[in-house]
């Protein structure tokens, strides 16, 4: 009996058919590489480099969900943590110029700024399209903040930080002040001004600052320009001019260094934080703190909105995700693995149980407190700060001298070496040159 062709060649189709049912069946799915060639998920490797900047509980989280995905999917995760911002940085570049870069990453914005337009990261959006990723559920500002001026997504946020007013309420009941949140509308620029004035003290008359109004007034410092409806540059991503030199920067300025350099309301120092008791409140941090923080403090806490500026009660809202690499071997593992972590609700919130952090899907925000226990009641302020239309992503800056220049003359200001007119104008004319250099 004789067997034609295309017999044959429907018998090995055939085979080949049954042989790739049973490696999906067993989770040994067959995965392209970058030079076409396939292999069983089962002897893939991807490495991931963490950034040591997020945290123990965040590592912890990576390894606990590495264990899962690969009794799942049957491909390995090597994760690999870094040191400081610097340390990250050197190495990343280090790996990827000597052809053993990492397959995923998680740098936030300004970690991964430098890297963004030279096309280190893998732009996201035909993945995103194809597996009907639902960032349109995620806040706009973080989405925003993982995307450059020409559309390409080089990152997919699987958390946000949105900043929001943390407050010590038992030293506003203490003075007969209502809280933030007591203020509702009314906690604006001018009532924070009333309060941290009035929390700022010398509780025992040695002459000598005890208790401190506000923690960390200096951090995210811009919050407060875009508060009296102003930017400090022209866009978020690569920044193309500066708007140093406008009146909204200097209003917001000229606010706080009154506060902190002239009124003396921040201590400049972790020893006078809200945490411990010794300041009255903070502007400068997101949900992930309720847990590192404010798990075992002794004195009753709240949260409320930030306060409003000239125009808005803008907030930042920072995103945390993972990249793929551009020069992985490994991209459908790698977008696998990533796609495992950020595009399943319930797999967030095993981000939340983690580490305290907000997830990036709405209907994952809105099962927070299931993840997350001992939330004040309103905990919903972040969730209106995410999705509040003022609110924005970090700027996304290319070039390190930018960051230089800008945190080293605010940091004189703040020291009083320069008044706001001064560091401003510096600051102006010196990124000027810097960007004119660019072009």
């Amino acid at each position: 009996m004789s067997i034609s062709r295309s017999g044959c060649r429907f018998g090995r189709d055939f085979v080949v058919f049954l042989v790739s049912i049973g490696l999906l069946l067993t989770g040994a799915a067959v995965l392209p590489t970058s030079d076409g060639v396939s292999v069983k998920a089962a002897d893939v490797v991807i490495h991931h480099y963490t950034y040591s900047g997020h945290g123990a509980e965040w590592q912890q989280y990576l390894t606990a969900m590495a264990k899962r995905f690969e009794a799942e999917t049957g491909i390995k995760v090597n994760i690999t943590v870094s040191g400081n911002f610097d340390e990250w940085r050197s190495k990343f570049t280090t790996m990827v110029a000597g052809g053993v870069g990492p397959d995923v990453t998680d740098a936030h914005p300004a970690l991964a700024g430098p890297f963004i337009g030279q096309g280190y990261f893998e732009d996201l959006r035909p993945y995103i399209q194809r597996d009907r990723v639902p960032i349109n559920e995620m806040p706009p500002a973080a989405v925003h903040g993982c995307t450059t001026p020409e559309g390409v997504i080089w990152g997919i946020p699987v958390s946000i930080y949105p900043m929001v007013t943390f407050f010590n309420a038992d030293i506003f009941a203490e003075l007969g002040l209502l809280n933030p949140r007591e203020l509702g509308e009314n906690w604006n620029w001018d009532t924070f001004t009333q309060s941290v004035r009035r929390i700022t003290s010398d509780l025992n008359g040695d002459g000598k600052t005890d208790r401190y109004g506000t923690y960390r007034l200096d951090w995210r410092w811009e919050m407060h320009v875009h508060q009296a409806g102003g930017k400090i540059w022209d866009r978020f991503n690569f920044p193309t001019k500066s708007y140093f030199n406008t009146p909204e920067v200097l209003k917001a300025v000229k606010w706080l260094y009154q506060l902190m350099v002239v009124d003396k309301v921040e201590s400049f120092s972790s020893s006078y934080s809200v945490w411990n008791g010794k300041a009255g409140l903070t502007l400068a941090y997101g949900p992930g703190v309720i847990k590192t923080y404010l798990s075992d403090v002794k004195f009753k806490w709240g949260i409320a909105l930030q306060p409003k500026g000239a125009v808005s009660r803008a907030a930042r809202v920072n995103p945390d995700g993972f990249q793929i690499v551009a020069t992985s071997k490994n991209k459908e593992a790698a977008w696998r693995w990533v796609r495992y972590l950020v595009a399943d609700v319930n797999r967030q919130l095993e981000l939340t149980r983690f580490t305290a952090r907000m997830p990036s899907l709405r209907e994952a925000m809105l099962q927070y407190p299931k993840a997350m226990p001992n939330l004040p009641d309103n905990w919903m302020v972040f969730f209106q700060t995410a999705f509040d239309p003022a609110s924005y992503s970090p700027y996304l800056i290319a070039d390190a001298k930018l960051d230089s220049l800008v945190n080293s003359t605010m940091a004189r200001l703040w020291r009083g070496e320069l008044i706001p007119e001064e560091a401003l104008t510096q600051i102006h004319e010196q990124a000027t040159k810097l960007l004119q250099q660019q072009r």
